[in-house]
């Protein structure tokens, strides 16, 4: 079971040296510009205003006038 670990950690190892080889050989022409333009600001959407519903109590002794 030793050697199996020693043997992934190992590979791990090689795959790391391999990615950085390949940015390293990487064709500086590739790198972005250094001027780029600056992104617009997305305007702020105001949050619509809370509606409260009004409670409606539909006791009829209160909605009726009083006699």
């Amino acid at each position: 079971e030793e050697e199996a670990a020693e043997v992934e950690e190992v590979a791990e190892e090689v795959e790391v040296e391999e990615v950085t080889e390949e940015v390293e050989a990487a064709p500086e022409a590739e790198a972005p510009p250094t001027e780029v333009e600056p992104a617009p600001e997305p305007t702020p959407v105001p949050d619509p205003p809370a509606v409260e519903t009004p409670v409606i109590d539909l006791d009829p002794t209160i909605i009726s006038p009083i006699r």
